[in-house]
C-alpha cells in the first residue's frame, strides 16, 4: 500500500493540537523512492505553491490532507485528475488556513496513473489559474458561544 492509513490519526492529533479551527494538516513522506521525473515534478509543482502562496510546505501533492469539513464542502473542485491536488492546496490556503505537515509512511508504487507530463501541465495551470485568475472566497462560520458569527477570509 503507499500509504498507510494507521497514520490518519497522528494527522487529527496534529490538528487537535493545534488548537485552532483555520488549521490543515498534510502528512508528508520520504519522496526518493519515487521515479525521478515524479519526485522532480512534486517538488516542483510544491515550489511554485510555496512561491505563489507565501506558503512552507513540503508535498503539497500528498494523498493525506485532513481540512475541515466545512472547507472541504465548499470547495470549488473544479479539476478532473491530479489537478485536484494543487486545487485543494490553493484553496485552503487563500482561505487563510494554516497548513501543519507530519511525518508519515510512504512506500510508492511500481505502476502509477500519474504521468508526469500529462498530468504536471494542468496541476501547474490550476495553480496560477487559482492565484491569478479564480480566487477562493470562503467564509465559515465561527462559533462563539451560543451565537453564530460569520467570517471572511482574504485573498492572499
Amino acid at each position: 500500500m503507499e500509504y498507510d492509513p494507521q497514520d490518519i490519526p497522528v494527522l487529527v492529533r496534529k490538528w487537535e493540537e493545534a488548537g485552532n479551527s483555520k488549521t490543515a494538516v498534510y502528512g508528508y513522506g520520504d519522496l526518493s523512492g519515487q521515479k525521478f521525473t515524479t519526485r522532480w515534478g512534486n517538488r516542483f509543482l510544491t515550489a511554485v505553491t510555496n512561491i505563489l502562496f507565501g506558503s512552507r510546505i513540503h508535498d503539497m501533492e500528498t494523498c493525506y490532507k485532513l481540512i475541515p469539513g466545512t472547507l472541504a464542502r465548499a470547495l470549488p473542485m473544479e479539476g478532473r485528475r491530479f489537478e485536484i491536488e494543487p486545487e485543494i492546496t490553493a484553496c485552503v490556503l487563500q482561505a487563510g488556513y494554516q497548513i501543519l505537515e507530519v511525518p508519515i509512511s510512504y512506500k510508492p508504487r511500481e505502476a502509477k496513473k500519474l504521468n508526469p507530463w500529462k498530468d504536471g501541465w494542468p496541476a501547474l495551470a490550476m495553480l496560477l489559474r487559482r492565484r491569478f485568475t479564480k480566487p477562493f472566497q470562503f467564509v465559515a462560520p465561527v462559533v462563539l458561544g451560543m451565537e453564530e458569527k460569520q467570517t471572511t477570509s482574504v485573498r492572499q
